[in-house]
């Protein structure tokens, strides 16, 4: 291997480091509570160096959340466009309930920052999923009028599970699946 190529494998795993430490201070002190010494401290860096990186703590908050809360949601869109719209249906909630389970301090933390700090620009990630859903449920062919319903219904679901979490695999797909049975019982073409 090259030695560019080292350097830059090296400075991508730093990236990841920084933004793996800046998440859980973020989880741990919210947004406003947070500093770029103690996310630097926690990475094992300095702060000068965590500037090389992002130009801000914004940049760091936005970098470290929205591949996580966006990106998966994009694939999974993606990944079902073949599937009958029951199954994407299934697929979509799924995913987001899995999302839920495995980042839910965080998930907390970004809708609770979104509704205290301005400067925070939460509420894009918040409107660029629900534009994604907005996507997933048009692409998924139901009636023009019933899609906000819809969407309204996913969400709140999905939310649910932000409130009421469940850890039994089993128990989580017989929801789901009585969930898909709900939204599709006049919703869904097959």
């Amino acid at each position: 291997m090259n030695h560019s190529i080292q350097k830059r494998m090296k400075k991508e795993e730093r990236e990841q480091q920084i933004l793996e430490a800046a998440r859980n201070v973020f989880i741990e002190k919210g947004y406003r509570g947070a500093t770029t010494v103690e996310i630097a401290q926690r990475a094992g860096i300095s702060e000068v160096t965590l500037f090389r990186y992002f130009s801000s703590k914004q940049d760091i908050f936005m970098k470290s959340i929205e591949p996580i809360l966006t990106e998966t949601l994009q694939e999974v869109i993606q990944t079902s466009n073949r599937l009958s719209s029951k199954e994407r249906i299934k697929q979509l909630l799924q995913d987001r309930i899995t999302l839920i389970s495995k980042h839910h301090r965080l998930i907390k933390m970004v809708l609770m920052e979104d509704q205290i700090d301005d400067e925070l620009p939460s509420v894009h990630l918040i409107s660029k999923m629900i534009r994604l859903l907005k996507q997933a449920i048009s692409e998924i062919q139901v009636q023009k009028e019933k899609e906000e319903v819809i969407l309204r219904l996913v969400m709140g679901m999905i939310l649910t599970f932000l409130f009421m979490p469940e850890n039994d695999k089993q128990k989580v797909n017989q929801i789901i699946a009585q969930m898909v049975d709900s939204i599709c019982i006049e919703n869904c073409k097959e």
